[in-house]
Order: structure tokens, then sequence, then C-alpha cells
């Protein structure tokens, strides 16, 4: 359950209401009701909520925007709702100051929910699928490497949270023109470790990682692999 956006929607019925009673006792005249925000002031003392209404109606109603937000508290009806105190600001905004009765939900709620606490309808059911590009198999590993699965196993955690249908899926490279390519750059360094005349392949890989892995792999398996490579 958004609980914020729960307030929120309800503010703006009862602003609209406020709106309507205005025009109608012909304290407030428009026609179209502009845009305008609902937002979560910078500065704490200027209110859990403030809106830009009366300033955006100021041009429609041919109205100071103070006149305006004056005369819609005249008319908002707050009974029932978490609003504790409202009042003008500066140019012609209205902040509004919300009791604490809100709050004595969530711990019901999370208790409910359980894991699924937090969680929204944003996605829709909408199916997305998250590619993760997997570790370079042909050379050395690095931070970005590790980094990649998490944040991919990550993302499509939180989208899933948000209501997608999420289908993961992780790339092993371990197969393709890469993979034999590598196998043929090992191929000939451990030929060539042995002493034998080889040509190493122009399009192998080139790097001194390769040789290094080939020292390492005779360091710990000796020299098994003579005379059966390809």
């Amino acid at each position: 359950m958004r609980f914020i956006e729960e307030i929120k929607q309800d503010l703006i019925k009862r602003l609209e209401a406020a709106l309507a009673m205005a025009k109608k006792k012909g304290t407030l005249s428009y026609e179209v009701l502009p845009a305008y925000v609902i937002e979560t002031p910078r500065e704490k003392e200027h209110g859990d909520f403030a809106t830009n209404l009366a300033m955006a109606m100021a041009k429609e109603a041919r109205m100071a925007p103070r006149k305006i937000a004056e005369t819609i508290l005249s008319e908002l009806d707050i009974t029932g709702s978490y609003i504790a105190k409202t009042e003008v600001a500066g140019a012609g905004f209205i902040n509004f100051f919300l009791n604490h009765d809100w709050l004595y939900r969530v711990p019901a709620v999370v208790h409910e929910m359980g894991e699924k606490f937090g969680s929204v309808e944003l996605g829709k059911g909408m199916k997305v699928q998250v590619e993760f590009v997997s570790a370079n198999p042909t050379g050395l590993l690095h931070m970005g490497n590790a980094r990649g699965g998490a944040i991919g196993d990550s993302l499509g955690n939180l989208l899933q949270f948000a209501g997608y249908d999420v289908e993961k899926e992780f790339y092993i490279n371990d197969a393709g023109n890469q993979i034999r390519l590598l196998g043929k750059s090992l191929d000939a360094r451990f030929l060539q470790l042995m002493g034998e005349d080889v040509l190493f392949p122009e399009e192998g890989y080139h790097g001194d990682d390769i040789i290094e892995t080939v020292k390492h792999y005779r360091a710990e398996h000796g020299d098994e692999l003579r005379g059966k490579s390809q």
C-alpha cells in the first residue's frame, strides 16, 4: 500500500471539491482547471505537502494567487483526513501539515504483507527480459565482471517488485568463435612452452595472460596433455 500516494490523491479530491464549491458560490471564477502539482517541500517548516494550485489559477481566475489560496482554504473540508493544519505561504503556495495518525497504520500493513510490503503494480504484468552481460572468457576477470551479475540480478528483482513479469537471462559465454580461438591460442602456447616450433594463429589471443595461464596449468598438471593437443 502506498500511503503517501493515497494521501496525495485524497488531497487532490478535497482541493478540487473546494474549487467547485467556491465556483458555485461565485467567490472564484474559472472555466478550465490548470495543471498543478502537489509536492514535498524542501524545507520541513513548509509542511509535509505544498501545492502551486493558486498560482497556476491566477491567470484563469483573474485574481491574486494569495487571494485564490485563501478562497480555496475557506472551502477546504479536511474532516476525516490526515491534514492537521494548512497555511498560505509566499506568493500563494498552500502548505499542508499532516498529523501522525497515518503512521500508526504502517506496522499492521507491514505485518500483513510481509516480504511484499513496498511492492507496487507499476509494471501491470508487462513482460520484460533482463540480460546479463557475461564475463569475457578470453581475458582477465575484473570487478566489472562481478558487478554486472549483481546489478543485473538486482535490477530484475526490483522490476519484479514493481509489478513486471521478469525473465532473467545470464549469458554463459562458453561457446562460439571466441572460445575456439581461445582454445587454439592456449594449445599453441602450450606446445611452444614444450619447445615445439608451432605457428601461433594470427587471429588468436596474443596477450601475456594466455602464456601465464598455460604456465599455471603446467605447474599444476605438468605435461600430461603433451601429444594430445589438436
